[in-house]
């Protein structure tokens, strides 16, 4: 293991909080300072984490920086609470507004907290005078790399692959090296800095990232209007709601018939319903009828593509366009 000697004013996490300790109450205990609540409280040295930025490098490979000796008390709680302001506003939890108010700083401020924040470091990362992690900078060893790697290309791959069993594996891994384990969202940094391409490759395989990021060769040839449609569903970006008690009920469906020669919307139609037959049949009616006011657009449709739907909508409009006049 490495060693870490227990004194005051140094940085530790007691109950996934940021503290300070105040003192070495015996060798089993000792007081620390909760940053959030400023609260003091006698805790087990074994309920004591350290940062990373705490531990001995002596036989460690890599950069790493220790930053918290001769740091006064109260730049280490102001940076505690930013800290934990920072974290609350990254998981979603407040707005750039608050997370303001609670840093107390300007917009321009609170970006360069940002810039500054390291999970890594902690609390000391937002010391006055530290410089924030260059873009792309590596703060583990290189142990701890090829641990990351090889937990990624063993556990991360088929469709039910996850963050989490990865970090698993690492967890694991690290442990039985007696390594430092690095942070759940280390883990999914390194693995999304893969590229999205390459990350989908190992979840869904080869063929499905070609389709889905390979580059699409040719170009379809259209001379006129009507020749060639698409038609889609997708979600309506608002909320109905009950006329009476104004509770929300659901989103609707609109479904879109759109002219790929001049990108025109021929017609749609919205629905309470899921997607269906009923959808594409009254979308290319309404493409294919006059409509009200000044919208001249109509006409009987020559070609259609259909996504999200079912084969058997293909077979109804076969059946239906053949019905139609010349």
């Amino acid at each position: 293991m490495h060693d870490v000697e227990i004194r005051p004013n140094l940085n530790v996490v007691v109950m996934g909080e940021p503290a300070v300790v105040v003192k070495v109450v015996s060798v089993a205990q000792v007081e620390v300072k909760i940053f959030s609540s400023r609260k003091s409280m006698i805790v087990d040295v074994g309920d004591i984490k350290f940062l990373p930025s705490l531990i001995s490098t002596d036989n460690l490979e890599g950069d790493y920086q220790v930053i918290d000796e001769d740091v006064p008390d109260e730049i280490k709680i102001k940076a505690g609470e930013r800290y934990l302001a920072i974290q609350r506003y990254l998981n979603g939890e407040i707005t750039i507004n608050q997370a303001m108010s609670l840093t107390n700083t300007k917009k321009s401020a609170f970006y360069n907290l940002l810039n500054k924040f390291s999970e890594e470091l902690g609390a000391s990362s937002l010391y006055p005078g530290v410089p924030g992690r260059e873009a792309g900078q590596i703060l583990l060893s290189a142990e701890i790399e090829e641990v990351i790697s090889n937990a990624i290309k063993k556990k991360y791959k088929g469709p039910a692959a996850t963050y989490v069993k990865v970090w698993d594996e690492v967890s694991a891994q690290c442990t039985k090296q007696d390594l430092p384990v690095p942070s759940l969202s280390t883990v999914v940094t390194r693995i999304k800095g893969l590229g999205k391409r390459e990350v989908h490759r190992l979840k869904y395989g080869t063929e499905s990232a070609i389709q889905n990021y390979g580059a699409k060769p040719g170009k379809i040839n259209l001379t006129h209007p009507l020749e060639w449609v698409q038609i889609d569903h997708t979600l309506v970006d608002c909320i109905l709601v009950d006329e009476e008690t104004r509770k929300p009920l659901f989103r609707p469906w609109v479904t879109l018939v759109i002219d790929v020669h001049t990108r025109v919307i021929l017609g749609y139609y919205v629905a309470f319903h899921a997607p269906s037959t009923l959808s594409v049949a009254c979308a290319i009616t309404h493409a294919a009828l006059p409509k009200k006011n000044t919208w001249r657009i109509l006409g009987v449709i020559t070609w259609c593509i259909l996504f999200m739907v079912f084969q058997k909508y293909c077979t109804w409009i076969t059946q239906g366009s053949s019905k139609v006049p010349s």
